[in-house]
């Protein structure tokens, strides 16, 4: 039904002075006064009344045309049972009119809190395998490019150069396994140590100690001049048997330890605790592939003392020792010429003399012989005599003719 109304609407704030008159009237127009119909329940019901943020100020011919009445039916109170409560101010009046409780509110926004987490959550787990794929993939093609220029720069091989190459790989098969990875191979030397106390007046006394110079990888020599006695302290070495790098680092760790305790207790340390440092300290690594066989000898407040040394950690204090492959060699002259009190000659020819017949008998030994004589008071090395020299003069001495010459009878 068309009507001939002008509407004005705006939102604010009703102004109760002017429109509740305007509201009174049209209620009296449109309703009798024996209906009973409240102004305010009426005012409600209206999209413009006080009650709504929407102000409506109408002017509108239809309201006041007489409209038809229309019977007021009342209804009986409803009645309420013991069993049911009443629905005014309770949560299933509130949850008739859509309105949850405050359990079902706090644990809605629970619900939504963990929900939120948990999608957090996946996008950062996704987010950090997302990086690691890029960067194994970036990682790959790192190794991919490494790999082509490395190939071209790879000059051409010649006929002659592939004969060198597998001359190679036969020598790598034989001594370090077919696949290369086994380096397990045949090592040689010669160590030996022994005390002995001076048997006049003018001699010294105190340690020699005595070494070859070759470095050995199974039958390949890989060296003729290598220093077998490391410094330790200022009247302590250590010699090398087994594994070149294995005894080399770890003696500088001993070297390192020994310095420390002197700086730290003012006083040098003892071979004995050096020893024992030694021991420990290759102890922790047993069977994980060391190669090391040690004496570590010197004289301090206590004496001259020696000790060996090995990987598997065991420590064992001795007056005459020989570690490496050619000590039994050794130990047979030690055995035969040792005496507890010597001329410092008769000891520095001992030494030099057991070295020769070891490297003459074993492969593994040979070079030069180092020698290295430790006093009370101070520590001398000699320079390294050629083994093969020491032997033609042990020759001449016993008046053996080195050459076979053959003659008639």
């Amino acid at each position: 039904m068309a009507s001939n109304c002008s509407v004005d609407v705006w939102m604010g704030a009703p102004t109760p002075g002017d429109n509740q008159t305007l509201f009174d009237d049209i209620f009296n127009q449109s309703f009798p006064q024996e209906a009973p119909v409240s102004p305010q329940r009426f005012a409600m019901e209206l999209p413009g009344s006080p009650a709504s943020p929407i102000d409506v100020i109408t002017d509108c011919p239809d309201l006041q045309q007489p409209v038809e009445q229309k019977p007021y039916v009342t209804h009986p109170p409803r009645r309420t049972t013991s069993r049911q409560a009443p629905l005014a101010g309770t949560s299933r009046q509130r949850m008739k009119k859509g309105r949850p409780t405050k359990a079902v509110a706090s644990n809605s926004k629970a619900q939504l809190a963990k929900n939120w987490r948990m999608r957090k959550e996946e996008e950062e787990r996704q987010k950090s395998q997302t990086i690691q794929d890029q960067a194994s993939l970036i990682a790959e093609l790192k190794r991919e490019i490494d790999q082509l220029r490395y190939h071209q720069n790879q000059p051409r091989v010649s006929p002659s150069q592939e004969s060198v190459l597998k001359i190679a790989k036969e020598f790598v098969g034989a001594h370090f396994g077919r696949d290369a990875k086994n380096l397990q191979f045949r090592k040689g030397t010669t160590t030996l140590a022994f005390v002995y106390e001076p048997a006049t007046p003018n001699d010294k006394g105190g340690i020699i100690i005595a070494v070859d110079s070759r470095a050995s990888a199974g039958e390949y020599i890989s060296s003729k001049s290598v220093m077998k006695v490391l410094d330790i302290g200022d009247r302590m070495v250590a010699t090398m048997a087994g594994g070149a790098a294995d005894c080399q680092f770890w003696t500088r760790v001993v070297a390192k330890y020994c310095t420390l305790y002197e700086l730290r207790e003012k006083t040098p340390i003892t071979v004995a605790a050096a020893s024992k440092y030694f021991a420990n300290a290759l102890y922790e690594y047993k069977g994980q592939g060391l190669s090391v066989g040690s004496m570590v000898c010197g004289y301090d407040k206590r004496g001259p003392a020696i000790f060996m040394v090995n990987s598997e950690g065991d420590r064992s204090q001795l007056k005459v020792c020989s570690v490496g492959s050619g000590s039994l060699n050794a130990y047979g002259i030690l055995d035969n010429h040792w005496k507890a009190k010597m001329t410092d000659e008769e000891a520095k020819a001992l030494g030099w003399r057991a070295i020769m017949h070891a490297t003459y008998r074993d492969a593994g030994s040979g070079g030069v012989c180092n020698l290295v004589h430790i006093t009370p008071d101070s520590k001398i090395r000699y320079p390294g005599r050629d083994v093969s020299q020491l032997y033609y003069e042990f020759a001449q001495e016993l008046g053996r003719d080195i050459a076979y010459e053959p003659h008639d009878e």
